[in-house]
Formats: structure tokens, sequence, C-alpha cells
């Protein structure tokens, strides 16, 4: 277990009145925050032949059960269920031969406990969105390829669906959507769907990224994860294009009948890209329509040492409201002596009822050097709060690097993974009592 540190944030703004009531009246947001101690489990180290735990955040269904990916062999999908008291049971549910796939991306669950995701594929076994049934004491699990993508495409990340942002399983008959990071009409990757239809599925390409700038691609290029609001519109944003080929944040709507671009921000606007540079993470949306997400640097530089100025990482709070929309940075990462308060930010973030919110960072965290640390999960809302360091234990069994961010469950414990650390060094799932 270790201390949390309060750090103030930069650059908030709460001038927006609606924005005000969802920080619940606070009348700064520079105050500090008192710290509270947090006890972190682990219930699963990884072994060398499992591979590491990676890609999307862990998906939790409404029995609690945890589902992840990781890259043991050609990669696999597995679950831990909780047992009596403290103890949980890991399982593979299903190994890819290579054949069938390969890479999983992330997995999400529907109302009737099938699985979906999507494979990065070699060059010699192809990319699928895929399916997994089990049988009746779910022992076996049958993979059932829903579409495959041409040799010059593969998908991005995980799939999203309506109702993802608020933790709802799938309900199994709506639309799934996905990202491919290259290909499209233009080369800078695409956003499609996947709509079930009279046993089969029907691919939708929804939109072609690259298709303005010419080679600049003003609006992005390489979409990443998805989010879908409740009244169907899609948020994103961009490995590469807008400003510099920094990213961007954009929006998908079809009002219209057809799916049309608005790019929300170009990262790196701000002079010494105070903005933030690169946001590799999947938006957050609070309760008002306000989104949230991290980048992994703050500089117009490729990052070689976390500490060095420019490649902190930053949180950011975006108001949607048409092209070049408000962009507040909230965090930045790397203002404490030796990177204790964080540096990298990784993964989603997610923002409870009060308005907190909570995410991690895959290096930074250690009170002595070196200074790289082995990161951080943290919290923030009216302070930015270091609420737990990993490899706080002895040859890091406690974890090392935290990817994916963190989810929640009704009692407020949070539950993630790291790439590396724990009992053989390969990463661990964890859960985080605060």
């Amino acid at each position: 277990m270790c201390d949390a540190g309060d750090v103030k944030p930069t650059g908030a703004d709460l001038r927006k009145p609606h924005l005000i009531l969802f920080f619940g009246g606070l009348l700064s947001l520079f105050s500090l925050q008192g710290a509270s101690a947090s006890t972190l489990q682990v219930l699963h180290s990884f072994s060398p032949a499992q591979g590491h735990p990676w890609g999307d955040k862990l998906f939790r269904d409404s029995e609690g059960n945890l589902f992840g990916v990781a890259t043991g062999g050609a990669g696999l999908i597995y679950e831990l269920s909780k047992k009596s008291g403290s103890d949980w049971k890991f399982q593979i549910l299903y190994k890819f031969s290579g054949n069938d796939g390969s890479s999983p991306l992330g997995v999400i669950a529907d109302v009737n406990g099938n699985l979906y995701g999507t494979t990065a594929g070699f060059a010699s076994s192809g990319s699928f969105v895929f399916e997994l049934s089990p049988n009746a004491d779910r022992t076996q699990w049958t993979e059932k390829v829903l579409y495959t993508f041409d040799a010059q495409a593969s998908p991005q990340r995980g799939l999203s669906y309506f109702g993802s942002a608020e933790g709802q399983p799938y309900d199994g008959v709506s639309a799934l959507y996905g990202t491919t990071a290259a290909a499209g009409a233009h080369d800078g990757g695409a956003v499609f769907s996947l709509i079930p239809s009279g046993g089969s599925w029907m691919y939708q390409d929804l939109y072609d990224f690259c298709s303005t700038g010419h080679d600049k691609c003003t609006d992005g290029s390489g979409p990443l994860s998805l989010l879908v609001d409740e009244s169907g519109n899609i948020f994103g944003t961009t490995l590469s294009g807008g400003r510099k080929f920094n990213g961007v944040v954009f929006e998908l709507n079809n009002s219209t009948g057809t799916w049309t671009e608005t790019v929300l921000h170009r990262f790196c606007s701000l002079p010494g890209c105070a903005d933030g540079s690169v946001s590799l993470s999947p938006l957050a949306m609070d309760m008002t329509g306000v989104l949230y997400g991290t980048t992994r640097t703050k500089g117009e530089k490729p990052c070689k040492r976390h500490w060095e100025k420019g490649c902190e990482g930053t949180v950011f709070r975006l108001v949607p409201d048409g092209q070049d929309s408000e962009l507040t940075t909230l965090y930045t990462f790397c203002h404490r002596h030796l990177c204790k308060d964080g540096a990298f930010p990784l993964g989603s973030v997610i923002i409870d009822a009060s308005g907190t919110v909570f995410g991690v960072a895959a290096a930074g965290g250690r009170e002595q050097p070196p200074p790289v640390g082995g990161g951080i999960v943290y919290s923030m809302d009216t302070a930015m709060q270091r609420i737990y360091a990993f490899c706080a234990e002895q040859n890091c069994a406690d974890g090392l690097g935290p990817e994916g961010g963190v989810i929640s469950d009704a009692s407020g414990n949070f539950y993630g993974y790291t790439g590396a650390g724990g009992k053989f060094g390969s990463g661990t799932v964890y859960e985080l009592t605060h």
C-alpha cells in the first residue's frame, strides 16, 4: 500500500454554469484534498505462457466477472470470477491459433453471455471481428467470425456500442462500432459499423479519414477507440492528422442520413502544445455530455524519457460545441519531483456520480530514484490525487506499468491490469479498494 499525494491541477476553468453544477458547486478547483488509504489486491499474476495482459480496459459483466485479453501464443481471452471471500478464479476461455485470428484487442459481453471482439492479426492470419459463444456449463467456447477484413485493413481497437459508456452489456441486436488503423478510401483509416441481420452481419463504412487537407489529413488519421452517446453520435480521437499530425478529437453525426465528421479539437493547437498531443486513450462522457480524456505527451518532439520537459501527458476536458470546441487542460503530469504524480497516462478514464475523474498513468509515482516509477492510479476532483503507486512491493509483486485504465463496481472498487510485474513479471489483474 502506498500513501497518496495531492497535487494541484493546472489550467482548470469552471466558467461554464453547467460545469460548476457538475462539480457540485465547488468554489475553487485549486484547493487540496485530503488523501485516503488504498489497498491493492492482485487477483492474478500472468505466467510467461499466458503472456501479458494488454489492449482495451477490462470488461465487467452484471455478475461481477472480469474479462480481458492477453498475448500468450497467438492471443487469448480470459475470465476472472469471484469465489468465496477474497479468492478469484482465473480461467482461459479461448486461445487463438492464428488461423482463427490472433492478437485480440479487447472483449465485450452481451446480455446472453456471448463475447465479442476484434483481432489485429498477423500478415498470414488476417484480422476479424469475432463472437465467442459458450456451451451450457460454460466449459467450452465456440468462435464465429462475423467479419473478415481486407489485407490492407486492420482493427485499431476493440468494439463499442450504445450503452457501453454507462457500463451496460451489449444487447446483441444493435450496431457494433469499430475502427481500422489504415485503409479506407484515403488510407487514413475508417469508422465502421456491424449490424446483425437474418443470421449474418452487415458491414458499413461510416467515415473515411484523411479526406480533407490532402496529405496533411486535417480531419485526422488513424482513428482509435470510440464512444457512442445516447443520441447515437460517435466520438473518438485519432493517432495522427490534424495540426502537425498530433491527432484530433472528432464527432460523427448521422442526423441527415449520411455520416458527417466535425473536428472538435486539433491537438497541439496552443503554444508549446499546452493542450497536449497524441491522445491514445478512449474518451469518457459525464452526465452533462462533457468529454474527458488524456494525451500521451505535452510537446512537439517525440518523447524518449518521460521525465523530460514536454513528455508529461495531460488530462483534458472538452465541451462538444461544433468545430474547434473549447478544450481545457485539467492537469499536466510529472509536475512533482521524480514524477511522483505520474507520467504517461494510458487507457480510459471514468467519472463517478460526484464528478471525480479516475485513471492510470503508466510511469512515475516513485518517491525515490530512479525516476521511472511503476505507474499510478489517480483521482481528480478538486485536486489531483495519487491513490496508488505501483511497484510498492518487492520485485514489483503488486504490478508494474498499469495500462487500459480502470473500471469500477457498485461499491467503488477499481479493477485494472498492469503490463508487467507480478509474481512472474508478466503482468497482473488487480482490485483496488479506495
